[in-house]
């Protein structure tokens, strides 16, 4: 709910500026959810969706919206899920089993999902709008 208020609070501002962006942060697994984190897909699922209806608000304007997706990043989430094991040795049980489509045999660092958010802040992102772009080590099997 915290993108919906938000929103709501800076669609009107960005309308009266004509110009801004707006980049939501959602999760592969709003786009592929596996079963033992139902939940959490779909609450990142409908990240996405609000991401595209926002951007559609902003059509033919000189504000952009659009949506990362970040597969398994180097966070204090993740190393709490390691349990204390270092996270190369954590990456080769945890990536095979919650990833086994992945192209990427680590985690992600912090930087490489931030240089494509630093990308859609940028005025080279112009004419992308309404997209959901994906830092996730290619684990989802299609372009879309």
């Amino acid at each position: 709910m915290s993108g919906v208020r938000l929103s709501r609070h800076y669609v009107p501002l960005l309308q009266q500026k004509d110009y801004g962006r707006i980049i939501f942060l959602t999760s592969e697994a709003g786009i592929v959810t596996r079963p033992d984190i139902v939940d959490y897909g779909v609450c990142k699922a409908a990240v996405v969706r609000l991401s595209r209806c926002i951007a559609e608000i902003f059509a033919r304007t000189n504000v952009t919206v659009n949506c990362v997706a970040p597969g398994p990043t180097i966070s204090d989430w993740l190393h709490r899920a390691a349990d204390g094991k270092p996270l190369d040795e954590f990456a080769k049980e945890f990536l095979p089993r919650a990833q086994p489509t992945s192209l990427f045999d680590r985690f992600a660092e912090a930087d490489e999902v931030a240089n494509l958010i630093l990308y859609l802040c940028s005025p080279a992102s112009a004419a992308t709008r309404g997209a959901l772009l994906r830092a996730e080590g290619g684990s989802i099997r299609t372009s879309s």
